[in-house]
């Protein structure tokens, strides 16, 4: 059996002067039954005709003419929902979710409880929230290892990771767009100052025999300056004979004292209103069973305090060099790379759509096999020496399309 039905589409709106055509509920069906031949057959003279009321002939009317209406306003073709969707690869964009990354810990005592987290995974999460780096012919950029946004109210943040590894921290700056490596002070001065908030012992004096070549000067030294060689009264000040010359000892001099240049060097100073001159020398405590028995016993003293400051010198470093997040806001672990090392030179794109028809792009996602994540420029596209896992594009309405097996791109919708 064959419905031959005839489902007219995209009927224009209905005007208000059409309406009003329809609001006579008779003229409306006699026209109807015109039309079908269901004409309304003759009553009997006996029965008499019952006459709709007025009210009610007006507003079956009306109410039918409306109907007409939403169904010819239904009829109309009009955009897909599919269409309508837009693409969201964030949608907790609006909502932070209580949990922190497992790596996340507080430095000191608790973590806030207004702390709220969300981790950034996906190429199209981390292109939406704005934390891709744009590849450049030249310079570096941040491969990120691990990206997520913090927020909270809470005032003197201070978050580590301690399963960081050889990463570092970055700090997405809002205002040029690129991620900014954490402020450290410089290795040399760091070092420079730990070793000066905690000072190593200067190992003791071993007791030596004084070797014939060797001149012998007596000076008298201030406690104070020299606090660790003034204790030992025995104490003599030793030079090359070869380093002297025979003539100053028949000077008169009238000033003798040791200079210190550091923990190893030391010179001698002889002044008097006419001259002066250095020379370098080393102290030197005679042998003897004494003197040698103090020594074993300062030395182990020595040992137990180098041990003890070089550890405390260890953490402080460890301390110092501990990169925080100290505030809310977009928060990435990763590694400084320059993008030499991971652009080819050699690579072209040809960007169609399923029909094989030119398609263009304004921008290229570009996600690698190695796991690096970056945008290019699609006009002049930098692609990576890796294996392309995934490649998506977007055009100058924004809509998203993503390259499939054959090389060409489907469309997937509007990105938000």
């Amino acid at each position: 059996m064959n419905n031959n039905y005839k489902i007219e589409r995209d009927l224009p709106p209905l005007s208000s002067e059409k309406i009003a055509q329809y609001q006579d509920f008779e003229a409306l069906m006699g026209q109807f039954e015109a039309q079908t031949g269901q004409a309304e057959k003759p009553q009997a003279a006996e029965e008499p005709k019952a006459k709709t009321p007025a009210a009610i002939r007006y507003g079956l009317g009306a109410a039918m003419a409306i109907l007409l209406a939403i169904l010819s306003w239904w009829m109309l073709p009009k955009e897909s929902a599919k269409n309508q969707d837009v693409l969201n690869f964030l949608p907790e964009y609006e909502a932070y979710a209580a949990a922190l990354p497992p790596q996340l810990e507080a430095q000191q005592g608790e973590l806030p409880q207004d702390l709220r987290c969300r981790i950034i995974q996906t190429p199209l999460a981390s292109y939406q929230a704005g934390l891709l780096p744009l590849a450049q012919e030249s310079g570096d950029f941040v491969w990120q290892k691990a990206v997520w946004q913090l927020q909270t109210e809470a005032e003197n943040l201070q978050l580590f990771w301690p399963e960081k590894g050889n990463l570092a921290l970055y700090r997405f700056n809002a205002a040029n767009q690129s991620w900014q490596p954490m402020a450290t002070a410089e290795t040399a001065a760091l070092q420079a100052q730990i070793e000066a908030e905690f000072p190593l012992p200067k190992k003791p004096l071993a007791p030596e025999k004084l070797k014939e070549n060797m001149q012998v000067f007596n000076v008298d030294l201030d406690a104070q300056e020299f606090p660790t060689l003034a204790q030992y009264k025995e104490l003599l000040w030793v030079a090359p004979k070869s380093k002297i010359k025979g003539d100053w000892f028949e000077v008169n001099w009238t000033d003798i004292s040791i200079q210190k240049q550091d923990e190893l060097h030391y010179q001698l100073q002889l002044k008097n209103k006419d001259q002066k001159l250095s020379l370098a020398v080393q102290p030197l405590i005679p042998y003897t069973q004494a003197s040698q028995a103090r020594y074993q016993k300062e030395l182990a003293q020595y040992e137990e305090k180098l041990a003890a400051q070089k550890e405390q010198r260890a953490l402080a470093l460890a301390k110092a060099e501990q990169q925080l997040i100290q505030e809310s806001g977009s928060w990435a672990y990763g590694q400084n790379t320059p993008w030499q090392e991971v652009l080819a030179s050699d690579k072209t794109l040809t960007i169609q759509n399923e029909n094989g028809e030119q398609l263009a792009l304004k921008e290229l996602i570009i996600e690698t096999e190695e796991g690096l994540v970056y945008r290019s420029n699609a006009q002049k596209p930098l692609l990576p020496k890796a294996k392309i896992k995934n490649l998506w594009g977007l055009d100058a309405q924004n809509q998203l399309w993503q390259q499939q097996a054959n090389g060409q791109f489907k469309a997937l919708g509007k990105l938000k």
